[in-house]
């Protein structure tokens, strides 16, 4: 199985949808896969809907009450139609629940649990969002690990700051919690996590450079800095992962795509 985690940047413009769908149908082949898409407009939605409905099985498009003006760009997941879709939700918790999806894949007769997230950028409190956001939305995250209990996890969470091949030599962005600036949140959820026995084999299979270089690769080149802020967790006794990889389509998307093969 084929698993995928990309951020499209609220891709709407037909040749750079048909080249999204061109690097999907090229990295999966023949195989079975599941796809978790961040940043989704509703026009690449539907043109999904229309072109890959007899192929992909596709989730609904979630709308929780009034919805965000920044919730227009949603997080999906698709699969291919040999693994059924059910159950869908939302975090209600979170900042703008639409960014983020839970679903129930069955595939081969098992239940797999996958975990779609998209956490609201630190730049952006004060001005799209009210202050100490980017907390919120990580506290109610690591609260969803443990009522959701995902095997699954694709997550643009826009940390963190200096990467490291172990959780705890990571340094994460100090964001507004309603009392200070620190990190507790964001390691909070990189530790629950691990705790919780999903690995992000990317960062596991790395190697033994040392120092480690910072960031381990780029997902997105932002601020005048390579960032890995795009993530794929994989509980192990799921999958046997044999390669974790990103891969860039230019001038598509400003993030790559985050790619595990078993």
């Amino acid at each position: 199985m084929i698993i995928i985690y990309w951020n499209l940047k609220r891709t709407a413009k037909p040749e750079k949808m048909n080249k999204i769908l061109d690097l999907i149908n090229t990295t999966v082949s023949d195989h079975d896969f599941i796809a978790i898409l961040s940043e989704v407009s509703k026009t690449f939605y539907e043109f999904l809907l229309a072109r890959c409905s007899d192929r992909f099985n596709i989730s609904p498009w979630l709308i929780r009450g009034q919805e965000h003006r920044k919730s227009f760009f949603h997080t999906i997941i698709l699969a291919k139609k040999t693994i059924s879709l059910s159950e869908p939700t939302c975090i209600e918790q979170s900042v703008v629940p639409e960014r983020t999806i839970g679903i129930a894949a069955t595939y081969q007769g098992k239940k797999i649990r996958v975990l779609g997230l998209h956490v609201v950028p630190g730049s952006s409190e004060g001005r799209t969002y009210e202050r100490g956001a980017k907390a919120k939305e990580f506290r109610s995250f690591t609260q969803e690990i443990i009522d959701f209990r995902p095997d699954i996890i694709g997550i643009d969470a826009n940390e963190p700051e200096f990467d490291a091949q172990a959780v705890t030599d990571m340094a994460f962005w100090s964001n507004w919690d309603g009392n200070t600036y620190n990190d507790h949140a964001a390691r909070a959820f990189f530790v629950a996590v691990e705790n919780n026995g999903l690995l992000d084999h990317f960062r596991i299979n790395f190697g033994t450079t040392k120092p480690s270089p910072n960031p381990l690769a780029q997902s997105i080149f932002i601020g005048g800095k390579s960032r890995r802020y795009d993530h794929l967790f994989i509980r192990k006794s799921l999958l046997n992962i044999a390669k974790q990889q990103y891969m860039t389509l230019e001038n598509v998307s400003d993030h790559a795509a985050v790619v595990a093969i078993d």
